[in-house]
This record gives C-alpha cells, sequence and structure tokens, in this order.
C-alpha cells in the first residue's frame, strides 16, 4: 500500500508521524510540488483556497483511490463540498483515535483492493476467450484444414491483478491478432494465428516482449512471463493438448525443440546484472501483491513459511512473520526470501524484530543465485557427532553425518584420491542413530548414489552429498529419527529465541 499525505507549506494533524511510519508513503507540499499517482490520500490543509481547491478536484476527482480528508475545528464550507465532491471515504479530525485510524485505512484499503480486483476481473472477461471456446475453435480449424495455424502463449508468474485488465490490453494490442486471447489456465494466456509465417509470428512474439517491458516501466509495477511462439504443423489436436501442457508447466518436449516447432522468445530485460535483478526483485516485493515466503534450515531443519509486506523503502524491508519463522530468524538474524516467478532468492539481514507481535525489519539485501532449494526437505543435523562408513569398489572410507532426511544424506571426511572417483557410483553406507525416546542404538545400513562430492583442497577435507535407494527395513527407523528430532530443534528454538 502506498500513501500520500497532501499537505501546503505545513503540516497541521497532530498524529501525522504515526500515520506516515505505519505505511509505505510519500509527503507533498503543494506549493511546491505535483500530486503523483497513489492508492491512498490524505489531504491536510486547514487553509483550504479556491486554486487549491479547484487543484485537487481536476486531478483527484475521478481517481480510483481512498482518499482521506482532514477537516480542522475551525472549518469553512469549503472543507465541506470538497470531502464530498472527492468522494473522500472519511472525514480525519484531531481527537480521534490515531491507532483507529491507522487500522480502519488498513481494513478498508484491503476491502477496497477486493472491490478492484473483483471489477477487473469481471470487466476482463469481456475481451478475452475462454479456454472452452479457445479448444472449440482450435478443433474447427483443424478439421478445415486451415494452413499455416501457429499459437503465441505468454506465462506470466506474477500477474498482479489490479492491472489484469490493462495487461491484457497491452496483449491483444501487441499480438494484433484478429483472433480473442484466450485465457487458457490460470496466468496462462493463448494467441491462435493463421495464414502467417512462423517467422513472422515469432517477430509479433519479440514485440510483445518489449510490449510488456515498456508498459512494466511506465507503470511502475514488474511482469515476469514466458513467451513461446508455436508451429502447429502436421500437430494432431492431442498433441496440441499436450504440448500446451509442457508449455505450461516448463516441460517442452524435445521433439518439438529439434524439429523448429516451437520458440522460446527470450526477453533481453531479464537477463541483466545482478544489481538489476535484485531491484527487479524488490520492486516486484514493493508494487505488487506476491505470495512471498521465508526460508531459514536451522540444524537441518528446514522453517519456510509464507510473510506479508508491512513496509519497505530504500534502506529497510519490513515484514509480518509466521509461527516458528519469527523464532528461527530471532535467533539466527537472518532470512532467506524467496519471491514467485524468481529462480533467485535474497538473502535479508535482521535489524529488529518484535517477537510478540511477529514484525520483523531487515537491511542489506543481497541476491542469492545458487538454488537454496537444492536439498530442502525434512532434514536434520544428528543430535551429536555420528560417524559412517561408505564402501564402494573394494575401498571404505569413514566421516561423519553432516545431516539427514529420508531421501538423502550428507557426510563430511577427509579428503583422499578415492573420493575422485565416487561420483555417480553406487555406495553401501553404515551408521547407527540413537532414538532420543529409548536411547536404542539401530544399526542402519541402505545403498545410496553419490550425486556430489565437494573437495576443500586448502583444509584437505570433502563433503559427499548422497540420496538413498528404496529400502523398507530401515526406512521407519529413519522416520521416527527425523521426526524426533525435528522436535528437539523446534523446542531448541523457542528456548534460545527467548533468550536473544
Amino acid at each position: 500500500m502506498k500513501l500520500c499525505y497532501l499537505y501546503n507549506q505545513h503540516i497541521s494533524l497532530n498524529y501525522y508521524d504515526e500515520i506516515v511510519n505505519s505505511f509505505e508513503n510519500v509527503c507533498i507540499d503543494l506549493s511546491t510540488q505535483s500530486i503523483p499517482h497513489s492508492e491512498v490520500y490524505i489531504i491536510d490543509l486547514p487553509e483550504l483556497t479556491k486554486e487549491l481547491s479547484l487543484r485537487l478536484k481536476e486531478t483527484l476527482e475521478h481517481k480510483k483511490s481512498l482518499i482521506y480528508f482532514y477537516v480542522p475545528q475551525k472549518h469553512t464550507m469549503m472543507h465541506v463540498q470538497l470531502a464530498v465532491l472527492l468522494q473522500s471515504k472519511s472525514i480525519l479530525t484531531q481527537k480521534q483515535d490515531v491507532n483507529k485510524v491507522i487500522r480502519k485505512i488498513d481494513e478498508e484499503y484491503q476491502e477496497f483492493l477486493d472491490q478492484q480486483t473483483k471489477q477487473v476481473q469481471k470487466e476482463s472477461v469481456k475481451i478475452i476467450e475462454t479456454r472452452l471456446g479457445f479448444l472449440e475453435m482450435l478443433k474447427d480449424k483443424l478439421l478445415n484444414q486451415e494452413k499455416n495455424l501457429a499459437l503465441i502463449t505468454i506465462a506470466f508468474k506474477n500477474l498482479d491483478l489490479r492491472n489484469l485488465k490493462e495487461t491484457l490490453q497491452v496483449v491483444k494490442k501487441s499480438l494484433d491478432t484478429s483472433l480473442q486471447l484466450a485465457q487458457y489456465n490460470g496466468e496462462f494466456y493463448i494467441a491462435l494465428y493463421e495464414n502467417q509465417s512462423f517467422e513472422l509470428i515469432k517477430e509479433q512474439a519479440k514485440k510483445l516482449n518489449e510490449q510488456l517491458n515498456q508498459y512494466s516501466i511506465s507503470n511502475e509495477t514488474v511482469l515476469l512471463s514466458q513467451v513461446y511462439a508455436v508451429d502447429l504443423a502436421e500437430m494432431e489436436f492431442e498433441d496440441i493438448l499436450e504440448m500446451l501442457y509442457g508449455i505450461e508447466k516448463n516441460k517442452v518436449s524435445d521433439d518439438l525443440i529439434i524439429n523448429d516447432q516451437i520458440c522460446f522468445i527470450e526477453n533481453m530485460e531479464q537477463n541483466k546484472s545482478d544489481e538489476y535483478i535484485l531491484q527487479q526483485m524488490l520492486n516486484t516485493l514493493k508494487f505488487n501483491q506476491v505470495e512471498l515466503k521465508l526460508l531459514n534450515i536451522y540444524k537441518g531443519l528446514v522453517i519456510n513459511s509464507k510473510a506479508s509486506v508491512v513496509k519497505i523503502d530504500e534502506k529497510f524491508i519490513q515484514l509480518e512473520l509466521k509461527n516458528l519463522q519469527t523464532e528461527v530468524v530471532a535467533l539466527e538474524k537472518k532470512t532467506i526470501l524467496e519471491i514467485p516467478g524468481y529462480t533467485q532468492t535474497i538473502e535479508l539481514i535482521l535489524k529488529h524484530i518484535n517477537i510478540q507481535k511477529g514484525i520483523a525489519t531487515f537491511e542489506k539485501p543481497t541476491l542469492i543465485k545458487a538454488s537454496i532449494n537444492a536439498r530442502k526437505h525434512g532434514r536434520v543435523t544428528c543430535e551429536r557427532d555420528t560417524n559412517i562408513a561408505i564402501s564402494a569398489e573394494g575401498t571404505s572410507v569413514k566421516g561423519s553425518i553432516i545431516d539427514i532426511s529420508l531421501v538423502s544424506i550428507a557426510v563430511k571426511l577427509p579428503y583422499s584420491k578415492v573420493l575422485d572417483k565416487l561420483e555417480g557410483k553406487d555406495v553401501l553406507l553404515n551408521f547407527e542413530l540413537s532414538l532420543i525416546k529409548n536411547h536404542v542404538i539401530n544399526s542402519v545400513i541402505r545403498k545410496a548414489k553419490v550425486q556430489k562430492v565437494f573437495v576443500n583442497e586448502e583444509k584437505k577435507i570433502a563433503k559427499i552429498v548422497c540420496d538413498f535407494y528404496e529400502s523398507h527395513d530401515s526406512e521407519y527407523i529413519l522416520m521416527e529419527y527425523i521426526f524426533e528430532r525435528q522436535k528437539s530443534i523446534i523446542r531448541e528454538i523457542k528456548k534460545a529465541a527467548l533468550k536473544a
């Protein structure tokens, strides 16, 4: 939410500081500055002139924004008339409880967004075809053996519903197709062409990327999309359905690629420096309503829950956290931010946290290119150092377990040349686990495949990551051990967070 506070030379509302500190904001002195677009306006003009009244009327009368109008104790009829003319949501006075005012603005803004979203969805239906309508149209074209049939597909990844209608109008105008644009599924859209060369279709798709980039810049929003051009020559109806499913799930058939029937339209705006990508991600966070997640991995335990933006500016990001995430962030003093549509993640450093309210302020966002999700399943560290023997091809090496899950294990061990030959090989693992509740020591023997060997030549140590093969013999031991260990780590986090 972006709040614009309008005043003329001086601010008179006595709880101004509390208001602007509660929301992302911009303060505009009407004596020197123009009025920008905003979702919410607060008008603080105790001395209202005819010129100011006309200026506000011309700028704000037809805006789809929430307007809160401050009426001073010694007000004039002009204050009342302008408040009514601008269809102000509420009147503000000096005697109101500031906490109630802030809560009211926040609640009414959420209602406002819901209404806008419903209206946009209702209006957008008028400019696009349905999935069923598209498929019927496609069937007819195929039965009539129409020539040079082709598709352009657009898969959005973070489409803000508030901008849905305008975005689809940009798409429709850019694609310049006489046939209707179809919503195939959710944020996946399709345009069907006939009697045009495939080269021309690819040019149209490139033009679409350019138009979407321009729209994104001019409207201070961030659009992430994947665009494909598809030649339907000699493709059967069932093959087309399978192909569309593959594109939507980002699993395109190799046959289509080899035969040059499908072309991914690269968006050069999305291939920028780390600094540019980080700024794009922060803009997505700031301007778009996206469902973000935070990730912490504490002693192997994955804590990955939803969060929401409270406030974001040039220096700090304030988030509302949920449940255990609050406590582990307080303990680790950092977290990983995941934004839909991006393979990269952002590391955030904790500046301040209110554990009771679940509100945390972060700073120093840093782009992380490596996939933090590579082993993001239920793994844990062992309660104490746990030795393990790894046997393969007549040799055996020993190390200690770093962490373990139902499907994989990571092991630290001294480096030796034997390890250079293990990557991709099958190995036999032999180790013992002690169940916490009864302290019974269980011997575990599992067959596994070495997925990766990491070597630190300077320290002469190595790390091996192995995936287990299925085995019902010891699976229950791992399940029970991991479950008990997870509970133990959660208790440890809660206890340590109270001291942090």
